[in-house]
């Protein structure tokens, strides 16, 4: 996130699923860059309507990037509704609210 503005919200719509490195770094980073309470937006396809027998590493497995690493333009990874609440538990976010809507995960990510 270039500059050092703090924002209020963050979208992050249909992104986390084509990240082939571990999510963690940049949700702590957009945690970092938002007001007191502020809000990240998530969709992301539900692994459970879109893959379900797709093999999808475990987020705690997932390598973490490294300076010159490449990126691969596909999806990567498929997350479960428990997964999105693992990862919201891992940067210090709260599940303000979690729904399901035509086979895609709908996120409110609160700071905390």
């Amino acid at each position: 996130m270039p500059g050092n503005e703090r924002y209020d919200v963050v979208l992050f719509t249909e992104v986390l699923e084509h990240m082939n490195y571990n999510p963690i770094p940049v949700f702590r980073k957009i945690h970092e860059r938002l007001m007191p309470g502020g809000s990240l937006l998530i969709s992301t396809p539900w692994k459970r309507y879109f893959a379900p027998a797709h093999s999808d590493p475990d987020l705690f497995h997932m390598p973490y990037y490294q300076t010159g690493d490449g990126f691969i333009d596909a999806e990567k990874k498929y997350y479960s509704i428990d997964e999105l609440y693992v990862l919201s538990e891992a940067t210090d976010f709260h599940v303000k609210s979690l729904e399901l809507c035509n086979g895609y995960l709908l996120a409110w990510f609160l700071k905390k």
